[in-house]
């Protein structure tokens, strides 16, 4: 785990306990009761589509990180955290670490990010895609089978694709990129009973140069007031086109999850 990774997951518990703190200064202990969820998700993911040209101009040459090199399939993690205001209004942290190594033989030259790779060279590639996201949700649907809500979410990428001559460490070239942008998050939950229900959440964006959806369906087990767990799919798309970069990929992910409410 890279020491971002671990000051991210420190962040999280900084902001939390501050935020936490100052709510108990100025509220009643009473109004914090059952207020905060606390969600843990991992699993393993599978690689799909993953497109990359630095720069995205006829200086920069199109490859694929799935079929011109062997992804792995890795283990995941996501963390964060929900703070309910009221039943219907909700602000939510989150951390998601994604990181995707592959190898693999080239069997053309490669121009990336003004570095040239010869055909037969044996190449590592790793891609990252961190994000660190503040969410605001209105739950303007609750009934007794139904919750619907949407809302908007302020989403911070923190982005690395890197090349590495095997044979050769000196013939390397890595384009990072941290990035802002604003997308639309939405949940609906469909209870079939006080135990089981089925769960559909995400964010969007999309524009003329880029886009980004990150899509969670699965099921959701409520085994007592405090615990839930969770199984099922998520996707993760999205890239952006222009002259600087062209990067779009598919990332799918097999998911468990645990939910603690306090």
């Amino acid at each position: 785990m890279k020491i971002k990774h671990v000051l991210g997951i420190l962040l999280i518990f900084v902001f939390c306990n501050s935020a936490f703190a100052f709510g108990r200064a100025i509220l009643t202990e009473s109004y914090f009761e059952d207020n905060f969820e606390l969600e843990l998700q991992s699993g393993v993911l599978f690689p799909g589509y993953n497109d990359v040209q630095i720069p995205g101009t006829v200086d920069g040459t199109r490859f694929s990180l799935r079929d011109d090199f062997k992804p792995d399939n890795e283990i995941f993690f996501r963390i964060s955290l929900q703070y309910s205001i009221n039943d219907r209004h909700h602000l939510t942290f989150l951390y998601t670490p994604n990181k995707i190594d592959a190898s693999g033989i080239l069997k053309n030259d490669i121009t990336f990010d003004g570095i040239t790779f010869l055909t037969d060279t044996k190449i590592d590639a790793q891609y990252i895609f961190n994000t660190w996201r503040l969410q605001y949700r209105w739950d303007f649907v609750l009934t007794d089978t139904v919750e619907f809500g949407m809302g908007l979410t302020f989403f911070i990428r923190d982005a690395e694709i890197s090349l590495q001559n095997v044979d050769d460490s000196d013939n390397k070239a890595s384009y990072d990129n941290i990035g802002y942008v604003g997308l639309v998050n939405f949940r609906l939950m469909l209870k079939f009973s006080k135990t089981l229900s089925m769960l559909l959440t995400g964010d969007l964006f999309a524009v003329s140069v880029g886009r980004a959806e990150d899509v969670f369906i699965g099921l959701m087990y409520q085994a007592s007031k405090e615990f839930a767990f969770q199984l099922g799919y998520r996707l993760v798309e999205g890239g952006a086109d222009n002259d600087k970069i062209y990067t779009f990929t598919l990332i799918n992910y097999l998911a468990v999850g645990l939910v603690y409410n306090f």
